[in-house]
């Protein structure tokens, strides 16, 4: 049940040719196209923690059992620099800090065992703009190697190295296998306690986020014979008050009648918003005035959505200003 949502979740774009020379472990489509995701870092020894995104059938559920969840390997860290690291946007973080960012309290209050595996919110899109690991660190004497699309990295050969030394599943059985490029790990599920890495039950760092909004319907903002623009927006369950912890909405973005469509999620103060671009046509050649119209609603809405870029990473500016499928649109036009 489980692989439609994660073929769904990848974006199938055409690779660029030319150079042999690729990374072994390329994430950047999914992460392109994942926006908020539950996550969970998982301390694997020598000061050292993986993360993956685990890709749930009920995101409300509040126990995690075998069988309902996929696990995605992103990479390996010092788990010192993932505890500097900002997962969500500023509104979310406002609103639920804890599980915004990798840092512990309370565990003693509740036991006197230490947590190793730890759930929170991730919003992997805008954690792909962070300050990378250091990769020329060893793990266990091993080289590390760094991921294309995402600030981890991770050891060769793939997927068999998430099992070996210092493996996510402890001294536990361990599988991974490659799911459209994708390491996919999981654990025993007759170990003791049952969870997913084979973690103790019940600590406070390891128990499920819990999210219960959900996005709008698509509003149409603009729709002509070329292309048309529409809008989400996150809410809370009770479909009145704004919401800024939506997972994706990758998945169900966009429809399956057009081959062309482009999302992307921008985040205010006031509310998280998805835009959705589907590419229905070309221009002639002829109509240049039109094409310069297009063009500057474009700009304009890009620029709308520049102005929201500090927010979504911490004041950050972002690497590429530019988003995707703005560019799309202009190869389109040009």
């Amino acid at each position: 049940m489980l692989w439609p949502l994660l073929v769904q979740l990848i974006l199938q774009q055409a690779t660029t040719g030319g150079s042999t020379c690729k990374p072994a472990y390329n994430v950047t489509d999914f992460i392109q196209v994942a926006g908020i995701q539950f996550c969970a870092v998982v301390e694997i020894g020598q000061g050292f923690c993986s993360i993956f995104a685990e890709m749930r059938n009920d995101p409300t559920a509040g126990d995690l059992i075998p069988g309902s969840l996929v696990e995605l390997y992103l990479g390996t860290c010092s788990c010192q620099t993932m505890k500097q690291w900002e997962f969500c946007s500023r509104p979310l973080r406002n609103l639920r800090p804890y599980e915004c960012s990798f840092q512990e309290k309370g565990e003693a209050d509740f036991t006197t065992h230490k947590s190793r595996v730890h759930r929170r919110l991730c919003d992997l899109t805008v954690m792909a703009e962070i300050n990378s690991c250091n990769c020329r660190k060893k793990l266990s004497q091993r080289t590390l190697y760094p991921i294309e699309g995402f600030p981890t990295c991770y050891r060769n050969p793939l997927p068999g190295s998430v099992c070996s030394t210092h493996s996510v599943c402890g001294v536990y059985g361990c599988s991974a296998r490659t799911v459209l490029g994708l390491t996919v790990v999981k654990c025993d599920e007759n170990c003791f306690g049952g969870q997913p890495f084979c973690e103790e039950p019940g600590l406070l760092s390891s128990l499920p986020v819990v999210v219960t909004s959900i996005w709008s319907n698509w509003t149409c903002i603009l729709n002509d014979d070329f292309f048309e623009i529409s809008e989400s927006i996150c809410l809370e369950k009770d479909l009145t008050s704004p919401a800024f912890d939506c997972l994706g909405p990758r998945s169900l973005c966009c429809p399956g009648n057009y081959d062309e469509c482009f999302c992307e999620v921008t985040v205010s103060l006031g509310e998280m918003k998805a835009t959705r671009f589907i590419i229905k046509g070309y221009p002639q050649t002829s109509l240049y005035w039109q094409r310069k119209m297009k063009l500057k609603l474009i700009d304009n809405k890009l620029n709308i959505m520049d102005g929201f870029a500090d927010d979504m990473i911490a004041n950050k500016k972002r690497k590429n200003k530019k988003y995707s499928f703005i560019r799309k649109i202009k190869e389109f036009y040009n």
